[in-house]
């Protein structure tokens, strides 16, 4: 669990400190402060998107060594993780159907029903 946490860890750590930088070194009104804002938000989202607990992310190793820790079964574990990637996923393209033909942001929406 622990190898699966530290991807995401690092980029969510990178993050804190290149909005830290931004803020102490660059304020909001220079080109450097913005890239630099830029990146953090970049690892940012890169690092909360590997926690979502779905194959292949991080989030669904984290989410199968938690589960098999709780009841001591992998086989279980495995089919727990399967089904909530499995339901992240449906809910992903829905949510990509959903945004692509009601708000006309197609480019959005099919990107939604890729990642799911």
């Amino acid at each position: 669990m622990w190898i699966a946490v530290i991807g995401p860890l690092a980029s969510l750590v990178l993050a804190a400190i290149l909005g830290l930088l931004m803020l102490v070194a660059f304020g909001n009104n220079s080109p450097i402060g913005d890239l630099v804002k830029y990146l953090g938000l970049i690892n940012l989202i890169l690092g909360l998107f590997n926690l979502i607990p779905a194959f292949p992310l991080y989030g669904d190793r984290v989410l199968k060594s938690l589960v098999w820790k709780a009841n001591g079964s992998q086989d279980k574990a495995i089919a727990i993780a399967s089904f909530t990637g499995s339901i992240l996923g449906f809910m992903f393209i829905g949510a990509g159907i959903l945004i692509a033909f009601s708000t006309g942001k197609f480019i959005w929406g099919t990107w939604l029903i890729f990642i799911g």
